[in-house]
């Protein structure tokens, strides 16, 4: 009984550990560009229905541009950078990752499309990922 309750307990305290995702929202004022790192899934969403989920095995950071306040990006990772996309947010996506490490880098734009700019190495046909290493 006694392994039980101290089963429960980690159970819980587990599942209390578990954080949400990071969450922006676009703005009135105009275009923004979130810049967001980490690694897992960062989806884009418009008016709470996801537009695009573009999964990552492997580190990255990506520009992701969210058009009004309909837009929000979520991410598991680091805090974001929030910038003014100004008059042309797809070239301030793109100066906002020149002279990023990760080995991935992307831009989302508002209509779901992803630009790769710097992509991980893809294991060859019948190899996993712990083989290729």
């Amino acid at each position: 009984m006694k392994s039980l309750v101290c089963c429960l307990l980690l159970f819980a305290s587990a599942g209390l550990t578990v954080a949400a995702p990071l969450t922006v929202a676009g703005q009135n004022s105009g275009p923004v560009v979130v810049v967001v790192s980490g690694s897992g899934p960062v989806k884009l969403v418009h008016d709470g229905k996801v537009l695009r989920e573009e999964p990552s095995w492997t580190p990255y950071t990506a520009a992701v541009i969210l058009a009004g306040p309909l837009d929000s990006v979520q991410w598991d990772g680091k805090p974001a950078a929030v910038l003014a996309g100004g008059s042309n947010p797809v070239a301030t996506a793109h100066q906002s990752l020149e002279g990023r490490a990760a080995p991935h880098l992307y831009v989302i734009n508002t209509d779901g499309s992803v630009e790769e700019l710097k992509a991980p190495p893809q294991p060859a046909d019948g190899e996993t990922a712990a083989t290729a290493e």
